[in-house]
């Protein structure tokens, strides 16, 4: 997929759709881990503006999809969060 992820509307399918949202998930997860192998310490905010600037080009991710991206990189060790 080149281009912006949208979310088609209309008679499309919802496999489509949740696709979409799949590829978004991991566009995020991959956004994050870029960020954070150049800066080692960040708050969550300065995380989602640079997000945000970073994966504008292809869609807006929302708050609650980022801070659900942001855990499951946690649980699964992929990133921790500083005491």
């Amino acid at each position: 997929m080149i281009g912006r992820l949208q979310l088609t509307t209309g008679k499309s399918s919802e496999e489509e759709n949740e696709s979409i949202i799949k590829l978004r998930k991991f566009r995020i997860q991959e956004a994050i881990m870029t960020i954070l192998k150049t800066s080692r310490k960040i708050n969550k905010h300065q995380l989602q503006l640079k997000l945000v600037e970073i994966l504008k080009n292809m869609f807006l991710p929302d708050k609650i999809m980022i801070d659900d991206q942001i855990e499951w990189l946690i649980e699964n060790n992929y990133v921790t969060r500083d005491k």
